[in-house]
């Protein structure tokens, strides 16, 4: 982001997801109403290398059964509650990604009914400064 209060629309995708998210150095804070087995072995990767991790995690069992995530990403997340910072949320349905002092908002994609698309025409999230992932963050916590 060229400056703090700069807001610029993207298309969400896993791949964009993962890129912004290894551009991670001293902290990650999401919410999603679900994860996938890889996203949470990229995070634990970070976490690993001192990046520090705060996972809100949606407690219903819905956020699964409409394909936000997967059951075996959830177990994982179980296993490194500590190492990942886990605290639940109720409800999240609406992907809040903050990296460092940078924010990505995105609406994930119900696999249940939907498929992943191919290609996005229109852009389905929107990535912000400091001053926006700084007042996100302090609404959050």
């Amino acid at each position: 982001m060229e400056g703090e209060t700069d807001i610029q629309f993207v298309k969400a995708t896993k791949e964009s997801v993962f890129s912004f998210l290894n551009e991670a150095r001293v902290e990650v804070v999401i919410a999603k109403a679900g994860y996938f087995l890889d996203e949470v072995n990229a995070l634990l990767d970070l976490a690993k290398k001192g990046v520090r991790c705060n996972l809100y995690v949606d407690c219903t069992e819905n956020a699964i059964r409409y394909g936000f995530g997967e059951q075996k990403a959830l177990e994982k997340i179980n296993e490194n509650i500590e190492l990942l910072n886990v605290q639940t949320a109720n409800f999240i349905r609406m992907a809040i990604l903050i990296v460092d002092e940078t924010v990505m908002v995105y609406s994930p994609v119900a696999l249940s009914w939907e498929d992943m698309p191919k290609h996005i025409d229109f852009p389905n999230g929107l990535i912000g400064g400091s001053n926006l992932a700084g007042s996100l963050l302090r609404q959050i916590k």
